[in-house]
């Protein structure tokens, strides 16, 4: 097998024995025995070849920090080799941390690389998979962390963040290859890991939450002087796990809906690249029609809702407005039942809500709770809910048809 370098992008081809040419990998370009091992010789010979060799070699072993730096000392000598500007932003990647994901230094390197290259168009197409490639290989990182630390606070806020940088670089690399399959194919392989990741991160939350309860009633069955109970624990620990897991598929869900666009840029990518009727394609489409409709009509009844509670709010403001009204007309037009009925409305309901928040803060122990509170605390709900209801109804129902009416005329 004979080693060289494509003519056109720089990568290593290798040409099996008695071969005369090949195609380059990543550039499609075709590369025959004699182009690659000139173009081979060429590097090799150059007054930095020695280096940039020493460089792959301890990029290839795993040593990045050490190959930034012989690629820094080619930069430096020669600052428009493409070469050194590629392979230096696979590394910035490669020695990220998972609060440090160095993409955007990453991506100027790669532009840089493009801008030097004797042939950009083919260029573009090299540095388009080797950002599919170092993607691909830190985005477990991303998920293995995650499900490690899903009980912090923001886990997943960070994490949807994390994969939101991380995709930016893959949608760098689509741009500067559209017609890649493999680079739109990962892409929706990534989005449905991302989703996958949410579940299994709220199993390791519940999980946590678990033996967290277990540990705690463990403790003070020994402070107690008695036995861990196991079926004490397992009633405790009813039901901790199951609503725990289901808010992780039900914002997995919500997450879904939100990556909708992600998830039809890639698609598109691919139907244009492999065809409406390659596997990927139908399976992401179904997917994405169905979860759009169900986004479609979750939107619409949200804006029910939201519609029902600013009606409820306009009602209440109109209804506490007329009451007042009641309170302060002149004596000869206040109706004495009307003028009660505002104070039961008004007054009674937040007299009892202040002295209920006592009563809390009493059995709490940060406040004392007298006889003569609980004889205002006893009587003021019943009374306040009366009123609530009663008066508030027979003033609410004529106001709420006049609002209905006006949003109907307004549309």
């Amino acid at each position: 097998m004979s080693q060289g370098l494509c003519q056109n992008c720089g990568a290593s081809v290798n040409l099996t024995a008695g071969k005369t040419e090949t195609t380059c990998q990543y550039c499609d370009s075709i590369v025959t025995l004699q182009q690659a091992e000139a173009t081979f010789a060429e590097v090799r010979n150059s007054k930095v070849g020695g280096t940039l060799l020493i460089a792959q070699t301890s990029q290839e072993g795993g040593n990045f920090d050490e190959a930034i730096a012989y690629y820094n000392k080619i930069i430096e000598q020669q600052p428009d080799n493409a070469e050194a500007w590629l392979n230096k932003g696979s590394c910035m990647v490669a020695t990220s941390t998972i609060k440090d994901i160095k993409i955007r230094e990453a991506g100027m390197c790669w532009k840089t690389a493009i801008k030097f290259a004797k042939n950009p168009d083919a260029m573009k197409k090299r540095v388009s998979a080797e950002i599919n490639n170092v993607v691909t290989s830190f985005y477990p990182t991303l998920e293995n962390y995650f499900v490690k630390t899903a009980e912090r606070e923001n886990a997943v806020i960070q994490h949807y963040e994390r994969f939101i940088l991380l995709e930016s670089a893959l949608d760098v690399a689509l741009t500067l290859n559209p017609q890649s399959v493999g680079i739109a194919q990962n892409g929706l392989d990534l989005c449905d890991a991302f989703l996958a990741s949410i579940p299994k991160g709220y199993g390791t939350k519940a999980a946590g939450s678990e033996e967290r309860i277990i540990a705690e009633e463990n403790r003070k069955a020994e402070l107690r002087g008695k036995k861990p109970s196991e079926l004490g624990n397992a009633i405790m620990t009813m039901g901790v796990g199951s609503a725990i897991a289901k808010a992780g598929e039900e914002l997995a869900n919500k997450l879904r809906h939100d990556l909708i666009p992600v998830r039809t840029k890639y698609l598109t990518a691919l139907e244009n690249s492999a065809g409406a009727s390659h596997p990927s394609v139908v399976k992401a489409k179904a997917e994405i029609e169905a979860d759009t409709k169900k986004r479609d009509q979750l939107k619409v009844q949200e804006q029910k809702t939201a519609a029902a509670e600013n009606l409820e709010i306009m009602v209440e403001a109109e209804a506490c407005k007329t009451l007042l009204g009641r309170l302060t007309a002149p004596p000869k037009t206040r109706s004495m039942m009307g003028a009660v009925g505002a104070i039961l409305f008004l007054a009674i309901p937040a007299l009892g809500g202040v002295l209920l928040d006592k009563l809390t803060g009493g059995l709490q122990g940060s406040d004392d709770v007298t006889g003569r509170d609980l004889i205002f605390i006893i009587p003021g709900g019943p009374i306040g809910l009366i009123s609530y209801f009663l008066i508030g109804s027979k003033i609410r129902k004529p106001i709420r048809a006049r609002i209905q009416s006006e949003m109907a005329n307004k549309k």
